[in-house]
């Protein structure tokens, strides 16, 4: 395993492979606290799961699955309620570019996830809201938790 350069601001920003990622936080429904707080749930934030990706991550496919992949394990926490506890990105590389949403789960010990591939005659726009609102489970053209149309059911 290779740890690849890459320029950060609050957020990983690009690596040495031109994985790039833009940031813009979302309201939630779910919340979650870290560890290390009182009663704290969740170990990562989008500032740290931006910062690994850059680090182990060739691809932008590779970025988010990455990404959603530690969130799910470990637990991913927002900013807070001021900011919104979710979080929407755009991550791409020379040949793909995908939008990322994540949120804590119910539990606040998880996390939902769900990313859609921009088709190279189209485009996305990142607004400080989701914008994601049909999953294709069959398709290539996105990538989900196991949990994201469970949790869609039950609330």
């Amino acid at each position: 395993s290779s740890t690849y350069a890459y320029l950060e601001q609050t957020y990983g920003a690009v690596n040495e492979h031109q994985v790039g990622i833009g940031e813009s936080t979302c309201s939630a429904i779910f919340g979650a606290i870290p560890l290390g707080a009182p009663n704290g749930t969740a170990l990562l934030s989008i500032d740290e799961l931006t910062r690994i990706a850059m680090e182990r991550s060739t691809t932008a496919r590779q970025a988010v699955q990455l990404m959603g992949g530690l969130a799910v394990e470990y637990g991913f926490y927002g900013a807070g309620a001021s900011e919104g506890t979710g979080e929407a990105l755009v991550v791409s590389d020379p040949t793909e570019v995908w939008m990322f949403h994540i949120l804590p789960d119910p539990t606040g010990t998880s996390a939902i996830w769900a990313a859609q591939l921009i088709p190279s005659t189209g485009f996305g726009v990142l607004a400080n809201m989701f914008v994601l609102r049909e999953l294709e489970t069959e398709s290539q053209e996105f990538l989900m938790s196991d949990s994201v149309h469970r949790v869609a059911q039950e609330y």
